[in-house]
């Protein structure tokens, strides 16, 4: 293995081009990125757990006729900005199980064409690469 990275890295440098790192750092590398990734999802995942379980509360609270004051508060703080727009992006990616829009996302039926369906690997395009995509002029059918 080392002998063809030996190789690969004497025809990149003969292209001007940079070497080729040691293999075992881009699993080293992957790896880590693997775990944050992880980690993130596993924080994002827990918070909009716990704004929507204030959110039932509070409405458990306004079909039970008690005051909303204090659950209301609570439920005000759990939604943080990014984390309302967290939940706006799953929400519009997700796909209608039933009736006449069966199969078809919020942001389809805009004609909004993004690069996945899935919202957490739309989380993960880069901003740049996601605004060249998002950007760039569609074709008419």
């Amino acid at each position: 293995m080392a002998k063809g990275l030996e190789q690969v890295n004497a025809e990149r440098s003969g292209q001007g081009r940079p070497r080729v790192a040691d293999p075992g750092d881009h699993f080293h590398l992957l790896r880590a990125g693997a775990r944050a990734l992880r980690r993130v999802q596993g924080q994002a995942s827990r918070a909009l757990t716990r704004a929507e379980q204030a959110e039932a509360r509070l409405a458990q609270a306004r079909c039970q006729g008690h005051k909303q004051t204090g659950a209301a508060t609570v439920a005000g703080r759990r939604w943080t900005p990014g984390l309302l727009d967290l939940k706006r992006l799953s929400w519009n990616c997700r796909a209608f199980r039933t009736g006449q829009r069966k199969g078809q996302t919020l942001y389809g039926l805009l004609g909004l064409a993004r690069p996945t369906r899935d919202w957490w690997g739309l989380l993960k395009v880069p901003p740049e690469q996601l605004r060249q995509q998002l950007s760039a002029p569609r074709v008419a059918a």
